[in-house]
């Protein structure tokens, strides 16, 4: 940062820049004096670049990004755009060998398991990108529930992922459900999806979750079936893709608790197409488009269900991408 300096003197300004002007000044030997003085009149715009000097000055309060956390975060951050692009890909190839008929049995199948390791190994710079947001905003329920996305996808097949994945996915969305109730209750104490301390993230979420459990049963169809989101569909989908995962790890009845899932994805999804933010709404589309094909998925044979399974997880890739940047603090 440079300062400049005038170093034009005093003397060549009045020289060059000079009014003559009378002041009437009261004496007490005489009834009137009059002082002929200078009066200065300058146009800054008339100093010439000759009289300027640069001169450096400190920057006390820079911040440096060559921190090692710094660029790890940075890694991360990049890394996710990359994978994300690689396993959209790999995921669309991967549907493409179920649907062709020139591809025998083998193929297909070896071509389906390279995708979904690579949709998993996504999972791994989604969810520490995720834990950087979760982070920078010192809310505890955002770390929670992308650690999870690294975990769950670990845990379950290609054709019950996106049923297993419920329970993270309704942790981490849960930014979305508090936001607005948030804002309106912690003025100064939260702004643009941020906390001012982790204390505040443990106790107010629970509490403003607990709120809009209460508007929800208090009126269900005022607070549901609204062209605004306020946070209520976005928290009912949470409720709804935790009980279809919990649900299925203790029964593994995945044909009643899939439904279940593919149906609080769709109320998540309706609710960040009704978010301001183009990135939310777009995110949206593809949300929706990741629970349709998840649901036919479950109706088809074997080798069809796997190729629309392939689809949806394409299609979460770029709304997870989306979803993510949509946060304030991206």
């Amino acid at each position: 940062m440079l300062i400049s300096v005038i170093t034009t003197s005093p003397k060549e300004i009045i020289g060059q820049n000079s009014l003559a002007t009378n002041l009437a000044i009261p004496d007490t030997k005489s009834k009137n004096l009059e002082l002929n003085l200078p009066v200065t009149k300058m146009d800054l715009t008339e100093i010439s670049s000759a009289n300027l000097v640069d001169l450096p000055v400190k920057e006390e309060n820079k911040v440096s990004s060559d921190k090692p956390i710094d660029k790890f975060w940075h890694f991360v951050k990049a890394s996710d755009k990359v994978t994300t692009a690689l396993s959209v890909l790999a995921n669309l190839l991967a549907s493409y060998s179920m649907f062709s008929k020139g591809l025998s049995g083998k193929i297909s199948k070896k071509v389906s398991a390279i995708a979904d390791k690579i949709f998993n190994l996504s999972f791994i710079s989604y969810g520490l990108d995720g834990i950087r947001i979760g982070i920078k905003n010192k809310n505890p329920f955002t770390v929670f529930g992308f650690a999870l996305e690294m975990i769950s996808v670990w845990l379950s097949d290609t054709d019950t992922k996106y049923l297993v994945r419920g329970a993270a996915t309704g942790t981490d969305q849960i930014w979305v459900a508090t936001d607005k109730k948030l804002e309106k209750v912690l003025p100064g104490k939260f702004a643009k999806g941020a906390f001012t301390n982790w204390s505040d993230g443990f106790k107010y979420v629970p509490q403003a979750c607990w709120d809009l459990t209460k508007e929800i049963v208090a009126n269900p169809v005022k607070t549901l079936f609204t062209l605004k989101n306020e946070g209520h569909q976005a928290w009912l989908s949470t409720l709804g893709d935790i009980s279809a995962t919990v649900g299925y790890l203790f029964t593994g009845w995945k044909e009643f608790f899939g439904p279940v899932r593919d149906a609080a994805g769709v109320i998540f999804d309706w609710a960040m197409i009704l978010e301001d933010n183009i990135l939310a709404k777009i995110s949206g589309f593809f949300f929706v488009t990741e629970s349709m094909l998840d649901f036919v998925a479950r109706m088809q044979p074997k080798k069809m269900g796997l190729a629309l399974n392939h689809l949806s997880f394409a299609a979460n890739r770029i709304a997870l991408m989306c979803y993510k940047a949509s946060n304030p603090s991206s």
